[in-house]
């Protein structure tokens, strides 16, 4: 059977043909094209490109999404049904992304496993649907039918080996850029992206690559035991990047089980190796032992677990049903009974709305506030003391930290962006971190782990930074 799987973001598109069947997996071509930016006309260049080097009709097309936007997290769902559990993580990926509710979401939200005396907790990917909207309408211009759309974390994820451990983190590189990501199982928990030095990328030198590794996977290990997901147990690493068990000895220092990739599919002669992404969708379509592949819609699209106590039980409750008229009795008075319980969830629903309606009409009849009293008001809600943080954000400036601004945007963001300057970019880099640490320090903010730097085409010994802060809840 066929399976074409496009990789697309923004940077780098990649267009992989494979045969698959119950014992093999086979890679027919594998083909790459740049991708400067993802507007539509460009999108549908690359596409061309890509389609004319794969050299055979495409019946259907797997597309994994490469996107900054994507947000991939953890909610806990006490007791939810779908529809309370789709309202959820709407309101959090809104929240998260800082989108305004207009504003249209494509996802999927699926159950993790129980932990004894913990509640019930999904994982939920999420993306506006515009991010996602020009290369449809490239490939809907092509009339190429979608077979599926996933997100490049929730692909790379479908690569980790059964063998490793349940907690596993992910290190893929491509398109100049690093993807660490959190895997429960062959489930995203949490990623985190960084941006590579120019020029750097997987084809690239990887000392370089190395020393940005150095400074950054200890950080990001960091985050995750703040963020209360603690630190993995094992590492997956890419095999494009690492080509040797050598070339992983730094990071066996920060995870003990630490792996290359090795792709079980055989590739044709003069074959270039597809990524982790690829991979991971050829195993999650062709292997049973993988979480299914899942697909972003719009709406977002929840997957409701059945435990295999209830299917038992409802195997078990047909079984009985069969053979005689008292268990078709007591099958009778169970749905009485389900049905009971719904009347009461349903009233007490129509009783909370009727409360929250209430709520609004007297809201909506309150006096209006003075001028003045809006200002207080306003001020009471904010309790930010900005002249404060801006003083700490100051004082936490290193040496060869140059602050070129501080913004403000939506809701609670905060945005930091300057220059590192040292005798060499190792030295800026080494500077940049220590700059990072003392951020750290400032107890009014938490930095939101998606640092990015780029380096100076004019000048080697300077490096351009972003860091997104974010207030703490008191």
């Amino acid at each position: 059977m066929q399976h074409v799987v496009l990789e697309i973001e923004e940077g780098s598109a990649a267009l992989t043909v494979a045969e698959a069947d119950r014992r093999s997996l086979h890679v027919r071509s594998c083909a790459r094209a740049s991708l400067p930016d993802v507007r539509r006309g460009t999108v549908l260049t690359a596409l061309r490109v890509l389609l004319s080097a794969a050299g055979t009709p495409v019946e259907r097309i797997h597309v994994v999404l490469g996107e900054r936007r994507m947000q991939h997290f953890v909610a806990e769902v006490p007791k939810l049904g779908p529809d309370e559990i789709r309202d959820l993580v709407a309101r959090e990926s809104r929240r998260i992304g800082s989108l305004p509710s207009e504003v249209e979401l494509l996802g999927h939200c699926w159950p993790l496993p129980r932990h004894r005396g913990k509640p019930p907790r999904a994982a939920a990917v999420c993306v506006a649907r515009n991010a996602w909207q020009p290369i449809e309408s490239a490939l809907e211009e092509l009339r190429i039918p979608i077979a599926s759309l996933t997100s490049m974390e929730h692909a790379i994820a479908g690569a980790i080996p059964p063998t490793m451990p349940a907690r596993t983190a992910v290190l893929e590189i491509s398109a100049g850029k690093a993807r660490f990501i959190l895997c429960e199982r062959d489930t995203v928990l949490q990623s985190r992206r960084f941006m590579l030095p120019s020029g750097v990328d997987s084809d690239g030198d990887s000392s370089m690559i190395q020393v940005q590794l150095a400074m950054e996977v200890p950080r990001t290990l960091d985050y995750l035991a703040e963020q209360g997901h603690g630190r993995p147990d094992g590492l997956l690493v890419s095999h494009r990047v690492f080509r040797n068990d050598e070339d992983t000895q730094m990071l066996r220092q920060e995870v003990a089980e630490c792996r290359r990739y090795v792709p079980r599919a055989r590739l044709a002669d003069g074959v270039e190796v597809p990524g982790l992404a690829t991979f991971g969708v050829l195993e999650r379509l062709t292997s049973p032992r993988r979480t299914p592949l899942h697909t972003l819609t719009a709406g977002i699209s929840v997957t409701v677990r059945r435990s295999p106590a209830r299917i038992a039980a409802a195997l078990l409750a047909i079984l009985v049903g069969s053979v005689g008229g008292i268990a078709g009795f007591q099958k009778l008075d169970a749905r009485e009974d389900l049905h009971a319980v719904h009347e009461l969830a349903r009233v007490e629903r129509q009783r909370l709305e009727a409360e929250l309606a209430s709520e609004r009409t007297r809201t909506e009849h309150a006096l209006p506030l003075s001028p003045d009293q809006a200002r207080l008001l306003g001020i009471l809600n904010e309790r930010r003391p900005l002249s404060l943080l801006i003083s700490e954000i100051a004082n936490a400036t290193v040496d060869g930290i140059v602050l070129d601004a501080i913004e403000f945007g939506r809701g609670d963001r905060i945005t930091l962006s300057g220059q590192a300057r040292g005798a060499s970019r190792v030295v800026a880099l080494d500077r940049f971190s220590g700059y990072l640490e003392s951020l750290e320090d400032i107890a009014l903010v938490a930095s939101d782990g998606r640092e990015s730097i780029q380096r100076s085409e004019d000048d080697a010994r300077r490096i351009a930074f972003t860091v997104n802060l974010f207030w703490r809840t008191p």
